[in-house]
C-alpha cells in the first residue's frame, strides 16, 4: 500500500495498492512489463483503476481525495479491497510471453469493479511517444483479442488474497490458536 499526502496534510494525492514482485522472481513472468495495482479514483461509483505499475501514472484530480468525513469513508472502503476481500489479476498473452493486456478485478459488497488496459514495455512507460504509440497500443491489443489468435491466446489468472486471510495464515502457522488468541486479525 503506498499513499501521497499533500504538504498541508488536507490532500490525499493518491493511494494505491498492489503485490511486490522483484522482477528476478519465477513468479514476475511480464518482465518488461511491471505489474499491475489498484488506485483509488474520487469517484464512489467506480472507486478503483486497476493499472500498470509505474512512476507517475497516475497524477492529476480524478486520484486526488480531500480529508472529509465522506472521503474517509471512500478510503476506507477502497482499502477493503487488500485488507478484506482481496482482487483478482488477469494477465493476455501470445504465446509464451508475449503479454499485451492486463485486467483487474475486486468484488466489493456485491459491487464489481473491473477494467483492462494495454500492457506498455519499459520504453513506452518512460519515453512515451505519444500518438505513435497510442495507435501501436491499439493494434497490438486488437491483434492479441482477434479470432486469429484465439488458439494461441492465454490469460494467466491470479487471485490475490487479502491481507488480513494471508496474516492469519502465517499466524496460525508460527502461533497455534490454543496458545496465542491475540493474534487474531
Amino acid at each position: 500500500i503506498w499513499s501521497e499526502i499533500s504538504k498541508d496534510g488536507n490532500l490525499l494525492k493518491k493511494v494505491e495498492f498492489g503485490r511486490l514482485l522483484p522482477i528476478d522472481q519465477p513468479e514476475h513472468k511480464r518482465k518488461s512489463t511491471s505489474w499491475t495495482k489498484g488506485v483509488l479514483l474520487n469517484d464512489p461509483n467506480r472507486l478503483v483503476e486497476f493499472m500498470q505499475t509505474s512512476w507517475d501514472g497516475e497524477v492529476g484530480t480524478k486520484y486526488h481525495v480531500t480529508f472529509n468525513d465522506n472521503n474517509i469513508k471512500l478510503v476506507t472502503k477502497f482499502l477493503s479491497i487488500p485488507f478484506q476481500y482481496g482482487w483478482i489479476e488477469y494477465d493476455y498473452r501470445i504465446g509464451k510471453e508475449m503479454f499485451y493486456k492486463a485486467c483487474g478485478k475486486a468484488s466489493i459488497e456485491n459491487h464489481l469493479y473491473e477494467n483492462c488496459f494495454t500492457l506498455l514495455d519499459v520504453g513506452e512507460q518512460d519515453i512515451p511517444f505519444g500518438f505513435i504509440d497510442k495507435i501501436d497500443q491499439w493494434l497490438r491489443t486488437k491483434w492479441g483479442d482477434s479470432f486469429i489468435n484465439n488458439r494461441r491466446r492465454n490469460i494467466d489468472k491470479k487471485r490475490i488474497e487479502p491481507i488480513t486471510n494471508t496474516a492469519n495464515n502465517v499466524f496460525s502457522m508460527l502461533y497455534p490458536k490454543n496458545v496465542y488468541n491475540f493474534f487474531d486479525i
